[in-house]
This record gives structure tokens, sequence and C-alpha cells, in this order.
């Protein structure tokens, strides 16, 4: 039956003499992901240390990560008056940010995010009037992520040193699947497109248990970020008690994922030759 499915495909890409094409891609991503673990932190580290700090953490916004994706990939196309099109591709995109505060010492801490995504992305859909792209989208993520807490001395210098205990480098990986709506216009050689796409939550089954751990190297063994920083300073034992209660007393690697907006162009490279041509 697939195999009859198969032949069917061929002969009806055939008939409508689709064209294949070898595209370059390049994205800006705008994340929008779930703050509320980090602002837990920051306002109960501001809290707990009070006028001791000059400068204390500014709150995170949903929108404070960005990315910018490169990769490449393949589209095929009829471009008739009411054509079709399907893509894939894979693309590697990376996002730093960070926070800082400052003590009355002019000592600061600093608090550095890296994620680094390989995505692998399906979409497809309608062509209307040759140039205008209408398209669904399906995509996985695969995603390291590092959290780093650093101490900064007046000299700039960047020091992991244990003269603040949370100091370390945390990290996690996580996959993760999205599916949403793009949109586009072709001009010559160039696919102008915006895409909008949304996080299938608690898929895969059990990520939403993936903590930010540290680095055994640098920091205390198992130590995990916390939320709750009054808590973790106070009586780490019953931060870990919370985390068996609730599963929200660390940050999670999930907390990272959410809805994106992303503008892209793909430069298509090369002949665009019908599949007609090609066998």
């Amino acid at each position: 039956m697939k195999v009859k499915f198969t032949i069917l495909i061929i002969i009806w890409l055939l008939a409508i003499d689709a064209k294949s094409q070898l595209a370059l891609i390049g994205e800006y991503n705008q994340l929008y992901t779930n703050v509320d673990g980090l602002n837990n932190f920051t306002s109960s580290f501001n809290d707990f240390w009070g006028n001791r700090l000059s400068e204390p953490y500014e709150s995170y916004q949903s929108g404070d990560f960005t990315m910018p994706n490169f990769g490449i990939g393949g589209r095929i196309s009829a471009a008739n008056m009411l054509g079709f099109t399907m893509s894939l591709n894979m693309l590697y995109g990376k996002s730093q940010h960070s926070k800082t505060v400052t003590w009355s010492n002019n000592i600061q801490n600093e608090l550095e995010h890296n994620l680094r995504d390989f995505r692998f992305n399906f979409s497809g859909g309608f062509i209307l009037l040759k140039t205008i792209f209408l398209e669904g989208y399906l995509g996985s993520t695969f995603r390291k992520m590092g959290l780093n807490h650093y101490t900064i001395y007046p000299d700039g210098s960047k020091s992991l040193s244990q003269l603040y205990e949370l100091n370390g480098q945390y990290s996690g990986t996580t996959v993760a699947f999205d599916y949403g709506v793009q949109a586009g216009i072709r001009v010559w050689r160039l696919y102008v497109y915006g895409r909008y796409t949304f996080p299938t939550k608690n898929f895969p089954p059990a990520k939403g248990l993936v903590t930010m751990s540290d680095d055994p190297r640098i920091g205390s063994v198992g130590t995990q970020f916390p939320q709750d920083y009054a808590l973790y300073a106070t009586d780490p034992a019953a931060l870990a008690q919370k985390e068996v209660d609730t599963n929200d007393a660390y940050i999670k690697t999930d907390d990272y994922e959410g809805n994106r907006f992303s503008i892209g162009v793909e430069f298509w490279i090369g002949k665009m030759r019908g599949l007609k041509e090609k066998l």
C-alpha cells in the first residue's frame, strides 16, 4: 500500500512538473519564553540581600531571548496560478543573554544564558498567483542550554569560584516540537517569509523534569538552580522537598520554551530543474 501511494505521489509531481531547489536559509527569531521561574529567582534574591545591593537584578521579559539561525534545505514547488510547495531544512542558532547584580563593594554577579538550537523544519502548503506562499509548519528542536553564574570583580575579571555558593555552570538538554503557520512571497530567487509557532506542551513526556544542574567539576555535585533564593540560602532541604511535592522549585529546561516569531529568507541556488528533467 505504501509503495502504491509513493508511486501516485511521483506521478502527480511529474504531471504538474514540480521544481526542486536547494536553498541557503537565514532567520531571525524572537522567542517568547516563560520567565516566571527566573523572575521568582531575581525578586527573591533582591529581597533577601536588600540594601547590600547597590544595583539589584532587573526583571526578565518574555521577549528577552532572540536568536539568529542559519542553515540549508530543499524545496519542491509547482508555481501555477494555484500551486503547491513543501520544504525540508536544518538550521543552527545561538542566543546569549546576561543580567547583572551589583553589591555595595562594587563586586557583581552575572547570570548568563547560552542557548544552542539544532532545528529540523518541515513546511507545506499552497502558492497563489505564482508568488504568494501560504504554508503550515512542523518542527523539532534539539536544544543545549547553559546558565552560568559568575562573580565579576572591579577589575573586570570573571570567576566561578565558590566565593558565592551559587556560582557555577548549569546546563540541560531538551527536545521540543513546534507547529504553526508560515507565509511569504517569492522575488526572483529569494523567498522572504514570516512564521509564528507554538510549542507542544508536555511532549516528549517528562521533559519538564529536566532541571538546570551544575557541573560537578566546578560547583557542588548535583546542585540545581533555584527559583526561591531565600529558601535555597536558608533551608535547602525544604527547597528539595518542595521540588518533590510540586516539581516547581528549580529552573527547568522547558521554562525556556514558548511561542516563536521568525522572519527569514531562502536563497535558491543552482538551476531550477523540474523533476521530469532529473528523471
